[in-house]
Order: C-alpha cells, then structure tokens, then sequence
C-alpha cells in the first residue's frame, strides 16, 4: 500500500506543483489587475478630482458673477426707486401746482364774473341816467317851445295890444 501511495502522493505532488504554479499565476494575474485597477482607479480619481477642481473653479466663477449680478441689480433697484421716489415727489408737486392754478384761475373767473356783473350794473345805472337826462332834455326842450310859443303869443297879444292901443290912440 506505501508502494501505491508513493506515486500517488507523486501524482499529487506533481498536480499540487501545477496547481500551486496555476495558483501563483492567477495570483500574479490578479496582483497585476489589481495593480492594473489601482492605476486606473488613480487615473479615475485624478481626473475625477482635476474636474471637481475645475467645476469649483467654475461655481466660484458662477457665484462671483451672481454676487455681482445681485449687487449691481440691487444697485440698479436702489437707483431705481430713488429715481421713482424723485420722479413721485415731482410729480405730486406739479399735480399741488395745478390744483393751486386750478384754484388760482377760479378765483379769477369769480373775480372777472363780478367785475362784469358790477360793470353791466353800472352801464345799466349809466342808461338810465342818460335816459333820465333825455327826458329832462325833452322836458326842456318841450318847456322852451312852450315858452317860445307862450312868448309868440304874448308877442302877438302885445302887438295887437299895442295897435289897438295905437288905434284908439289915434
């Protein structure tokens, strides 16, 4: 039975050799794919890394932007409203101005509506006066005829008067 089991350990020697020599390929296979991946995974994680770093460096240049973008739009927002704070007060100071413009020529038309109504009162009362003093004119005028016509007569009475006068005279 030694005898059997010599070439059989033989045998398995043999195939132990080979497997151990298969084993420590496949080892040195995956100890060089490891080594292979470690070099990848490196690469990976170094370029992974070099665009982390550039992406950061682009959102520092994207936040900077936005920084300056918020502050010149805050800027612009705060000129803006300072400017439709102005342009407010100007405003309510024209609408004060016609309102006191309004008021002014109001006033004005009060004031020229009286001035006429005292002016038609006075050519009125002046009207009347000229008509007044017509009549009287007329009153005199037709006084005078009255006289003159009265005097004619008397004129006339004292002619014949004075001929009859003359006449029994004579």
């Amino acid at each position: 039975e030694v005898r059997r089991t010599k070439p059989r350990l033989a045998d398995e020697a043999v195939k132990l050799g080979r497997d151990r020599k298969a084993a420590a390929t496949r080892v040195a296979d995956a100890e060089r794919a490891l080594e292979k991946l470690k070099e990848e995974a490196k690469a990976d994680t170094d370029k992974a890394e070099r665009e982390r770093s550039a992406l950061q460096g682009k959102l520092r240049a994207a936040e900077g932007q936005l920084d300056w973008a918020t502050s010149e739009t805050r800027d612009k927002t705060a000129a803006w409203q300072r400017e439709k704070k102005e342009v407010d007060a100007k405003l309510k100071e024209a609408e004060a101005a016609l309102k006191k413009l309004q008021a002014e020529r109001k006033e004005d038309a009060k004031k020229v509506v009286k001035e006429k109504d005292l002016a038609t009162q006075r050519l009125r009362s002046a009207e009347g006066e000229v008509r007044r003093r017509d009549q009287e004119i007329e009153k005199v005028k037709a006084d005078a005829a009255k006289a003159k016509a009265d005097a004619a007569e008397a004129s006339a009475a004292a002619s014949a008067a004075k001929s009859e006068a003359a006449a029994v005279k004579y």
